[in-house]
């Protein structure tokens, strides 16, 4: 297991070393501070539920490319820059390297999107609007 966190905390480092999340965060402010400017259909009552859609349209869409980006690159890299054949030379399984990266990749692409969730939150609430209660069943 503790080889399996390595390699995870491996992807982070590289994850954060290229920027793909920071960039992407940036595209989503955007793309929000742009919904909240926006007066769609005339609602100016501080209804902001067009803002909570396209939000997170925008959001999923922005997890999706980051999620793709930073998985993609996993294993090819390894193998491009032949640290994959050291890696495996190591007592490591093939399944605990891929274990790793997947770890990795699921979790850098978790917290960006939490963090997507966070900023379309703090809009919405700056709108004057808010999320509806969870119903219990």
């Amino acid at each position: 297991m503790t080889v399996i966190l390595v390699l995870a905390q491996r992807v982070w480092l590289e994850a954060i070393r290229r920027k793909d999340a920071y960039v992407l965060l940036a595209a989503v402010v955007a793309g929000l501070i742009a919904l909240a400017g926006l007066d769609l259909f005339g609602m100016r009552g501080g209804t902001a539920a067009y803002i909570k859609e396209l939000g997170l349209l925008l959001i999923w869409a922005c997890a999706w490319v980051l999620a793709i980006s930073v998985s993609v690159r996993q294993l090819p890299q390894e193998e491009r820059q032949g640290t994959m054949f050291a890696l495996l030379a190591k007592p490591v399984s093939r399944a605990q390297v891929v274990a790793g990266k997947w770890l990795g990749a699921w979790s850098v692409t978790a917290a960006a999107t939490l963090v997507f969730y966070l900023a379309l939150a703090l809009t919405v609430l700056a709108r004057g609007s808010g999320f509806p209660a969870p119903s219990t069943l």
